[in-house]
């Protein structure tokens, strides 16, 4: 059997993506403990019970790996490990916050964030303290309210001038606003309460962000990251933060990971 699982050390944080498609629940729902298979069953829509799934199963395969870096999974991926092992750890939803892994009914020193978008589900792992998040998303048109009640005057300038200087589309530019600001939420370093706080969240964002983000683009994601360190400011509160991005054309996954608030 293997030791307990664990999560990165405090300076790593390990990522997983893994389709929603390559995992169905007659072939891999074995690998559920049985509290998370009855939450699963309540799960209505078949997509969502399928990227649940999907999701799970990638944080769990980062804990039993004890890997840092970026895992591309696939449904052979998730058998490299006994059904057992999986079911050892489970991961519940809870009130508020991201899901907290335990192992053998003990909580695990790490901290899980999980996310969705583009028919995939992915899992961030870091060590318990780490104040991480992550946000995937598809990048799609939204209405101009949705633009004006989530972002600051400065952060739409940033995107309208970012849309004419380089080739990215405001579509574009804004899905990544909104995954900066979604990961940052989850990390649960932020004084926002819910993503309806969104439009007091300020992200500080560099002159050269935009033209960095269109050299970072690649077909598939994990194959180049857009690194930044930032100040993400809400209530009178400054968070020091630094910021991974990765994505498509189609595609954005950002990991939000904290520093010293002030």
């Amino acid at each position: 059997m293997l030791s307990e699982p664990q999560a990165p050390a405090n300076t790593g944080c390990a990522l997983a993506l893994l389709a929603a498609t390559a995992v169905e629940e007659p072939s891999h729902g074995d690998r559920l403990s049985s509290r998370e298979a009855a939450h699963l069953s309540g799960l209505g829509h078949p997509r969502v019970r399928r990227r649940w799934l999907a999701g799970r199963l990638a944080a769990k395969t980062l804990l039993l790996s004890g890997r840092t870096g970026i895992d591309v999974l696939d449904g052979e991926s998730v058998r490299a490990y006994p059904a057992a092992s999986y079911r050892e750890i489970e991961l519940l939803p809870v009130a508020s916050g991201p899901p907290r892994p335990t192992w053998r009914g003990h909580e695990l020193p790490a901290r899980v964030s999980i996310s969705h978008g583009g028919g995939l589900s992915c899992a961030a792992l870091a060590a318990a303290g780490a104040a991480t998040g992550i946000d995937l998303e598809t990048v799609a048109p939204r209405v101009e309210a949705f633009y004006r009640g989530n972002f600051t005057p400065g952060e739409r300038r940033w995107a309208e001038n970012g849309a004419r200087s380089t080739a990215l589309s405001r579509d574009w530019l804004y899905t990544f606003l909104w995954t900066l600001k979604e990961a940052a939420f989850k990390s649960g370093a932020t004084a926002v309460q819910s993503v309806w706080g969104f439009a007091g969240l300020e992200i500080r964002l560099p002159a050269d962000l935009a033209e960095r983000l269109e050299a970072s683009r690649r077909p598939a994601l994990g194959e180049r990251f857009a690194t930044f360190e930032t100040l993400v400011c809400a209530a009178q509160r400054r968070t020091l933060a630094r910021i991974e991005t990765t994505s498509t054309p189609d595609v954005v996954l950002s990991l939000f990971t904290a520093g010293a608030s002030r």
